[in-house]
């Protein structure tokens, strides 16, 4: 680990998928990289492939820098002195901050993608100097996730070659279609029984494992739905009701139909429960 000041060529700084997908991507070509995390399993990783790591952003000199999975604030001072660039999983303007992919999943966004842009003070706000997009057909946050990582493996490094060389020019966002998204919580994974069908299908596709899954409260008790289903049926009921108890599954209403859950876990230890014992017919969940 790199404790004093020092010079490299590139300069990587992140952590997490991201971070490990731009070191894989990067070392097809380069050499003289110093890797900026606090990530064991990065650290790990970069130094298998020979790269050097730093303890602090401020210790190395670098002629370029790239962030991929960096959620700390770097400094204006810092990014008007230096050429910063990063890597963001959405087609930005849109979905400018945290947790982008889940809010383009919840959103049914058309495309699904990424972008490597200039940095600046504002958040997600930099020229774009190059985009990739595939088409919404219907995969998890795990899925796009794992195919951003793919992509950024597999062609980080020409990319960079263009944009050191000029061949990819950087372009202003169009402010005016730019959304931004906060950082979402545990709290934020509780399903909400007042919606339809299709925004909670978009849930469950949002909230897949390695991630926490949908929760619900039951007895006081906060649990996991691992195994469920989405019925359709538009009726007056009091939404979030247990209405249905049979061969251990759980109807509970929504807006325009039901949930029916057929596996839950506690969300903290992970022990299973059986249904029967759990819900009782005409319970109210929150």
């Amino acid at each position: 680990m790199i404790n004093k000041r020092t010079t490299a060529s590139f300069c990587l700084c992140g952590d997490g998928w991201g971070a490990i997908a731009a070191l894989d991507g990067l070392a097809l070509c380069y050499t003289d990289v110093v890797v900026v995390t606090n990530d064991e399993e990065v650290i790990e990783c970069a130094l298998i492939k020979g790269f050097r790591v730093a303890s602090d952003l401020m210790l190395v000199d670098a002629n370029l820098y790239l962030c991929a999975g960096l959620t700390q604030i770097i400094k204006k001072e810092f990014l008007d002195n230096h050429r910063v660039l990063n890597i963001h999983y959405s087609l930005l303007p849109k979905y400018r901050g945290l947790h982008s992919t889940v809010w383009a999943i919840l959103n049914d966004e058309q495309f699904f993608g990424l972008s490597i842009h200039e940095m600046n003070e504002y958040i997600d706000d930099g020229p774009i100097l190059y985009q990739h997009r595939f088409k919404n057909i219907g995969q998890t946050s795990l899925e796009v996730m794992e195919t951003c990582n793919e992509h950024i493996s597999k062609n980080l490094s020409v990319i960079i070659s263009d944009i050191q060389k000029g061949n990819l020019v950087p372009v202003d966002q169009n402010k005016a279609e730019a959304t931004w998204v906060c950082k979402r919580n545990l709290d934020d994974c509780l399903i909400d029984f007042d919606q339809k069908v299709d925004q909670i299908r978009l849930l469950f596709r949002a909230l897949v494992e390695p991630y926490p899954l949908p929760r619900i409260l039951v007895k006081e008790q906060l649990v996991e739905i691992v195994r469920s289903e989405l019925v359709a049926s538009s009726y007056f009921m009091h939404n979030g009701r247990v209405v249905n108890i049979e061969d251990e599954k759980a109807w509970i209403k929504v807006d325009d139909g039901f949930i029916v859950v057929s596996s839950v876990r506690d969300a903290i230890t992970k022990e299973y429960f059986r249904i029967s014992g759990l819900f009782k017919l005409g319970q109210r969940l929150k």
